[in-house]
């Protein structure tokens, strides 16, 4: 099933999220620390553990958006009888 225009774009934007925040966590940040904020808040001011939860967020939804994209995120009921 394909996705949607909103979605493919969610979808690339979640994975430069995860990106970013996988390299913040290594402290890997050379460039754009300043610009690099969720929620409002840098991402150089949140602890180690709000970045893992965030992450664990983003990488969850990005596995609904692929499993979808795939074909196998759906509801399918089997009746046996």
């Amino acid at each position: 099933m394909a996705l949607t225009e909103s979605e493919a774009t969610r979808k690339a934007w979640l994975v430069e999220a995860i990106s970013a925040i996988q390299n913040a966590q290594l402290g890997n940040l050379t460039s754009g620390k300043s610009s690099l904020s969720f929620n409002g808040r840098n991402v150089t001011n949140m602890s180690p553990t709000e970045m893992e939860t965030l992450r664990r967020s983003y990488a969850a939804e990005l596995t609904k958006l692929e499993r979808k994209e795939q074909g196998v995120r759906t509801r399918t009921i089997r009746c046996i009888g």
